[in-house]
């Protein structure tokens, strides 16, 4: 396990989902209904028996539910990535060079690209089989008055809400994009971290042998 995405549902009507990513693999999502999971210690207990192998921890702050998930987790030495959807991005799209509103925008837009069949190589990425999470995935937005205007918005989760559209929040599909978006991140500042300590311990013992069975590592792990 690599990554896992965490959309917090404190009681109510939205579902707690968890994402695990295993590379470019995800593993079919951990959901759990709100009443199940009404205070942030439920929500993180739920993440401590679910992560492996020290999987980056993406979370959701967004509308004050995940700050308390955040605290019981770093209280357990679990380091937290923070998501905030209505933050400033400072990114743009490929292709159009078009800067993104918010964090939300670039994320959504981000894993968009990754999923393109066109690109070279093809997308790699492989979803579990889930109607729900293809129905959220599919349902989301862009506005066009934002995209006249030279920048990419997308509708908030307000919107998917009502009746008309999914009549839910889009849980699952939020946790599958912050799994990509920040968890990518994560992966990478990672392996750049063990690329660095294998040099350093490379330089201190030269003759030292390296390990050779797989799965022991980001850049030989078995996904």
């Amino acid at each position: 396990m690599s990554a896992m995405g965490v959309d917090v549902a404190q009681g109510g009507s939205d579902q707690t989902v968890l994402a695990p990513r295993h590379g470019w693999w995800y593993a079919p999502l951990i959901v759990r209904e709100g009443s199940e999971t009404p205070n942030p210690s439920d929500v993180a207990a739920l993440v401590v028996t679910t992560r492996r192998n020290k999987a980056a921890i993406v979370l959701d702050i967004g509308g004050g539910y995940g700050g308390g998930v955040r605290e019981r987790l770093e209280e357990n030495q679990i380091e937290v990535r923070a998501f905030l959807g209505g933050e400033g991005s400072g990114q743009r799209a490929l292709g159009s060079d078009m800067p993104f509103r918010n964090k939300r925008a670039e994320s959504y837009w981000r894993f968009r690209e990754a999923l393109d069949p066109d690109q070279l190589n093809g997308a790699q990425i492989a979803l579990p089989p889930d109607p729900l999470l293809l129905a959220d995935l599919t349902a989301v937005r862009w506005d066009k008055r934002a995209a006249q205007r030279g920048e990419i918005l997308i509708e908030d989760k307000e919107a998917l809400k009502k009746p008309e559209r999914l009549g839910r929040s889009p849980d699952r599909g939020d946790a599958v994009v912050m799994a990509w978006s920040e968890g990518e991140k994560a992966i990478i500042s990672a392996m750049k971290k063990a690329n660095r300590q294998l040099g350093s311990a490379s330089r201190k013992s030269p003759a030292a042998d390296m390990p050779t069975e797989r799965g022991t590592g980001w850049m030989g792990g078995r996904y």
